[in-house]
């Protein structure tokens, strides 16, 4: 009986973990490029502007990648608006006539028709 739901968790969790795993080897190997391009940013920036100049432009870098993602983590997230389900005009503007007829029928009582003359006939 639960043979079927284990397999369906264990499979879950070996997804998750795969998952969890690159990853994490995506993070590391993103970082290490991000400090091989700083060191050579910084190499570069040295021998063309001098060492001050090169550490202003490249803190004012981080500074700014850092400002822009604190920016982009305080967004709330989107939430879908559900769109109302379409309205039933025909069977509204039926209740409608229905209720104006029933009001009518107590405000006045029955409404009656008036006998057939005879001589339509």
């Amino acid at each position: 009986m639960l043979g079927p739901f284990l397999t369906r968790l264990e499979f879950r969790v070996k997804a998750l973990l795969r998952r969890a795993g690159f990853a994490v080897a995506g993070a590391i190997m993103l970082g290490a490029g991000i400090i091989f391009l700083t060191v050579a940013a910084w190499v570069s920036l040295t021998e063309a502007l001098g060492t001050v100049q090169a550490a202003l432009i490249i803190g004012g870098a981080f500074v700014l990648a850092g400002a822009i993602l604190l920016a982009l983590s305080a967004r709330r997230p989107r939430v879908p608006v559900q769109a109302a389900p379409p309205l039933p005009v025909a069977e509204i503007i039926t209740a409608f006539f229905a209720g104006m007829g029933q009001g009518a029928q107590v405000r006045h009582g029955p409404e009656r028709r008036p006998d057939p003359d005879p001589r339509d006939d």
